[in-house]
């Protein structure tokens, strides 16, 4: 499974909710789609951070190559202060690894 973060600064005030919608239902479409979170900076909430789960690199890369994928991200940038940035990680399982007591 890999993670893909997708982090931007949005404009004050501006209503950003509809766009990670559509992002979402949209991804939900393709195969190898696991499940997407929005986060929302603490302090000010300009800083939102999407994180997407896929199967694997090759789900996500058509995604990323979809022209809607990319329609939705142009629509956007309006309320944008900056391009999104992506970065995309491999999940390290941790098998073995103490799930509770004391560490070794």
């Amino acid at each position: 499974m890999i993670k893909v973060m997708i982090g931007f600064h949005k404009k004050p005030d501006s209503d950003i909710q509809p766009v990670l919608q559509k992002l979402r239902s949209f991804a939900m479409t393709f195969q190898g789609f696991k499940g997407m979170e929005s986060l929302e900076s603490d302090e000010g909430g300009s800083i939102i951070v999407m994180e997407f789960n896929w199967e694997s690199l090759d789900h996500w890369k058509a995604w990323k190559a979809s022209q809607v994928q990319k329609q939705i991200l142009e629509d956007a940038a309006g309320l944008l202060l900056d391009r999104p940035k992506m970065s995309v990680y491999k999940v390290i399982p941790l098998s073995g690894w103490p799930t509770g007591g004391s560490l070794p």
